[in-house]
């Protein structure tokens, strides 16, 4: 004997005991009414490519043509709408149905062959265009549509001039810019009528002076040595202009604070950078001339590295401009090289000798006293005091931000904040960084453009985590 049973589940409400069955998965009525543009006649429209789809299964629920749309009945849930067809734009639409039935039109729009987009582009002043920079990058102009990023126009413009476009219907993302000038985007809707879009270039800022262009304070590999080995770092930097500059009485300079530090006494200071120590380079005012481009290299020690005993560097740095030597050091860590000039050593607080310390949490900078100014004068009214929590007396001199060419923080890791900020925001507001301590890597500046005669001007936007490839390879590496 078999028996069946029939399960069936039922709802009351309060006011009326009757029992009323539950209807699970409802359809609701659903009317998607299309809309084509007045110029179109209903004996031309092509065959549509329509696809619904019911998002949360990912399931396609089949649509025969248009008409059908208009009398749909769609459970609750999530779905999508997209109709193609050729010469119209690709309509998408996403939609909801909850407990309810819904009722909207869709407007579909022709893509059109002949409409022109005319683009008016100012340029700066005479003296300063691109064809005025020499540059090899020129004009760029790229045209996307905005729906899929899909490149639809691309030219290089090699002077200046308005620019003529013809696109179909659409929305569009309009970028324009070159290594010269700041990018530019805009976006623009192209429906059946010419347009005007105005571009007003402007240049980008370009540092026309010193640049710290490379930075080597990391330890040797970890697996090349017993022992840290620091000896082989080294600043480089670069004349980013366009004329001769002369590296004499340049200086280099750390923040008194650290970047990890949780305080700075000197941090009543305002509108001033007090540093821990002061480097010059040696000279008369016009005994080291350095040309557009050029650059100068300044190890802790100018020595052939690669033939040293007991230590392992992938770096001969014997061929350095000059050298952070100091006599009162001298031995493992302090080495002269007799052909190489060594920097002078203007302030040390506490005896400090390494110019770099593999803590990595330092703050650099570099500024140069007034043309035929001694640094003796230039400092003479600079003179700031403070106590430490100790009570120790700490001396050193504020050097206005102002004066300063170039900043740069400098760390052990890749952070897009340090605990404790040292540098001013208008001179430098990321940091460049190695990824560890016993790398073995640079943080080197990257190359913002390069002119016809092949001089590299240098990015310098005073964040150097945007400014540098950092954790890199030194440029004066020879084995690694």
């Amino acid at each position: 004997m078999i028996t069946t049973f029939v399960v069936a589940i039922f709802s009351c409400s309060k006011d009326n005991l009757a029992l009323e069955p539950v209807i699970q998965d409802r359809e609701y009525p659903i009317s998607l009414e299309v809309q084509f543009p007045k110029a179109d006649e209903l004996n031309n429209k092509p065959n549509f490519d329509i696809k619904l789809l019911e998002i949360t299964m990912n399931i396609e629920i089949p649509i025969l043509d248009l008409n059908a749309l208009k009398n749909l009945k769609l459970k609750n849930g999530s779905y999508q709408l997209t109709i193609k067809a050729e010469g119209y734009e690709p309509f998408v639409k996403d939609f909801v149905v909850e407990d309810k039935g819904l009722n909207f039109d869709i407007e579909l729009a022709r893509y059109y062959a002949n409409t022109k987009l005319n683009l008016k582009v100012t340029y700066p002043k005479e003296g300063t265009i691109f064809f005025d920079m020499k540059s090899k990058d020129k004009v760029r102009l790229k045209v996307y549509q905005s729906s899929d990023r899909k490149l639809v126009e691309e030219r290089v413009i090699e002077e200046p001039k308005d620019i003529d476009l013809v696109l179909k219907n659409g929305t569009y993302d309009i970028e324009l810019g070159s290594g010269v000038y700041i990018d530019y985007k805009k976006a623009i809707r192209i429906k059946d009528k010419e347009q005007t879009l105005k571009f007003d270039l402007q240049n980008r800022y370009i540092s026309n002076t010193w640049l710290i262009s490379e930075l080597h304070v990391a330890w040797g590999r970890a697996d090349k040595v017993k022992w840290a080995f620091f000896e082989d770092g080294y600043m480089e930097f670069y004349n980013n202009s366009d004329k001769t500059l002369y590296a004499d009485g340049l200086c280099f300079s750390r923040v008194y604070a650290l970047l990890n530090e949780d305080y700075n006494i000197f941090d009543d200071v305002v509108g001033a950078c007090v540093p821990f120590y002061i480097w010059q380079v040696p000279g008369n005012g016009t005994d080291y001339p350095v040309k557009p481009g050029g650059k100068i290299l300044i190890p802790i020690n100018a020595q052939n590295n690669l033939i040293r005993e007991n230590i392992w560097s992938g770096y001969d740095l014997s061929m350095g401009n000059f050298e952070f030597y100091r006599k009162e050091n001298e031995g493992f860590h302090s080495l002269d090289n007799p052909n190489v000039p060594n920097m002078k050593l203007i302030h040390c607080e506490n005896g400090e000798y390494f110019p770099m310390h593999f803590s990595f949490e330092e703050c650099y900078f570099i500024f140069k006293p007034k043309e035929g100014q001694t640094i003796e004068d230039y400092l003479k009214s600079k003179r700031v005091k403070r106590t430490e929590k100790n009570g120790e007396l700490v001396e050193s001199y504020a050097i206005p931000n102002i004066d300063i060419l170039d900043m740069v923080n400098h760390t052990s890791f890749y952070s897009s904040k340090t605990s404790y900020k040292v540098a001013p925001p208008v001179l430098e507001r990321g940091n460049s960084y190695v990824l560890h301590y016993d790398s073995d890597r640079v943080a080197k500046r990257k190359v913002l453009m390069t002119t016809k005669d092949g001089r590299k001007i240098l990015q310098d936007t005073n964040n150097s985590t945007e400014d540098f490839n950092n954790h890199t390879l030194s440029s004066y590496v020879t084995i690694f």
